[in-house]
């Protein structure tokens, strides 16, 4: 396993799981989580927001694409996926 991300509002719960992990293997606690796997993470009171910014950027660079016209999406406001 190279990468495993715990998340949870019980911190002892959490704590607990992460020292059980740490007796069978090595693992570090990297602390909290800004960008995993392409996306950028942002914790807030309510939630989590995920979003790819940095990564489409990235491609729009490679793609010679950066001076491209933007076209919005239009997208449900406040959808909550569960």
């Amino acid at each position: 396993m190279d990468d495993i991300i715990i998340i949870g509002s019980n911190i002892p719960l959490i704590e607990d799981l992460q020292r059980s992990f740490n007796s069978e293997l090595h693992m570090k606690d990297l602390g909290h989580l800004y960008y995993f796997l392409g996306l950028q993470v942002h914790s807030m009171s309510n939630g989590i927001s995920l979003h790819q910014h940095k990564y489409t950027q990235e491609i729009f660079l490679l793609g010679g694409l950066e001076s491209g016209n933007i076209v919005l999406t239009p997208l449900e406001i406040n959808l909550k996926l569960c």
